[in-house]
């Protein structure tokens, strides 16, 4: 945050992808896949989070912690 302040940095703002579907009713699964470039991203350690809310308001989660290294 020193650094952002100093204008050494870039602000680091979280990345938020959000969309609304209805799925089709049956099984009640819907596989979908999401891809995101961090090649602009800086080396590091990450926290992806992936939240789904159902209708009825009820939610389930995961989340994952990424390590970006250094292009060669």
């Amino acid at each position: 945050r020193a650094a952002e302040r100093l204008g050494l940095a870039t602000k680091a703002t979280p990345l938020r992808v959000r969309w609304h579907e209805v799925p089709k009713r049956g099984s009640g699964i819907a596989g979908r896949g999401i891809t995101i470039d961090v090649a602009q991203m800086p080396p590091g350690r990450y926290r992806m989070q992936l939240i789904v809310v159902a209708e009825d308001g009820s939610t389930v989660s995961s989340e994952r912690v990424v390590q970006l290294a250094p292009q060669r």
